[in-house]
This record gives C-alpha cells, structure tokens and sequence, in this order.
C-alpha cells in the first residue's frame, strides 16, 4: 500500500508544518529510497458566535439566546454537559437543521434587568466538527435583560403612574381634557 496514517500530537489548530518522512520500511520489506518532504495544514479553530452579543444590554424577556458556530458539529450530544448558564434558568437546547446552531428555549421568560451569561467548555474533548475543530479555549457572553418601565393613566381618577420593574415610582395629577374637549381613551 502506498497510503500510511500519521497522527501527530501537540500541533496547534490553524497552523502549517512541515513533515519529512526520512525512513520508511513496508510490510514486505522495500524501503524509502529518498526523504519525502510534505506540508500540511491542520484545521482551523472552531469559532462562536453569541446572540445576544457579549455585554449587550436591553435584551428583551423573551429572548431565546443561541451559539452559532463556524462549522457543523458532529458530536452535538456532548453539548449540554460543556454549556451552563449563570444564572441557571429552566429550558432546552434546540439545535438548528444545520448542525451549527443552537438555541436556549426557556421555560419562562427571563427576569427583568437580569444578568446572564453563558459559558461553554472548550479544548480537543468538547465539541467537534467533520473536520476535526474545536474550541481552543472555553468562551463565554453575558447578556442584560431590559427592566420594564410603563406608564398607567387613569382617566377616572385624572393620574398618571409610573412603573419600573412593576414598582411604582412616581404618581403624578393629570388634567386629560373637558367635556368640550375630551381625550380619547388608548
């Protein structure tokens, strides 16, 4: 056979070396008769992207965060032993049809003005695509979910009620119009 398989260990994702094979002795005994020399690229890394982004904030509550990755990944049933989120909330991760997206479906909506992030081991025993990437390190992102600020007015009692977070903070009087000229309710 002219085909030999060579695992190599210690190289780095993303990088070419050079491979000089000096010596070679088949099973029937021939042997190489010159060096053979041969570049060979390994993978690139493989890439994440969160959504929402790192360090976003005014996020909204019903938000399903998800990890999109620069190749499909062919052992996905690893994932959710290597991904966690701080704080834990209640859900499941959905992976696309494509293999390279996954997707935080929570059982609630998240708690306003809420910081989350997520984290994701990485490292040659995580996750893997066809071509044999992965993370070079663990990653994470961090998200803020928006608080929640409404304005209640009553026409009956002609005041308006501020909320932030369903806490009231500040009631003011309003004069929302006369018989004559009347304002519409909504």
């Amino acid at each position: 056979p002219t085909r030999a398989f060579i695992t190599f260990e210690g190289y780095e994702q993303g990088q070419k070396y050079q491979l000089t094979i000096s010596s070679a002795e088949a099973q029937n005994g021939g042997t190489l008769q010159h060096p053979y020399t041969q570049m060979i690229a390994t993978t690139e890394p493989l890439k994440v992207m969160f959504i929402p982004g790192d360090g976003e904030s005014g996020v909204s509550a019903g938000e399903r965060p998800s990890l999109t990755f620069s190749e499909k990944i062919r052992n996905p049933e690893v994932f959710e032993s290597l991904v966690s989120l701080e704080p834990t909330a209640l859900g499941a991760w959905e992976w696309d049809k494509d293999g390279k997206t996954v997707e935080f479906r929570p059982l609630q909506n998240w708690t306003q003005g809420t910081k989350t992030t997520i984290r994701l081991k990485g490292g040659p025993e995580g996750l893997r695509t066809e071509t044999g990437s992965y993370l070079r390190q663990d990653v994470e992102s961090s998200f803020t979910i928006k608080p929640s600020k409404s304005i209640d007015v009553d026409l009956t009692a002609q005041r308006v009620m501020l909320y932030d977070n369903d806490q009231l903070v500040k009631t003011m009087i309003c004069s929302s119009g006369s018989l004559a000229t009347p304002s519409l309710t909504g």
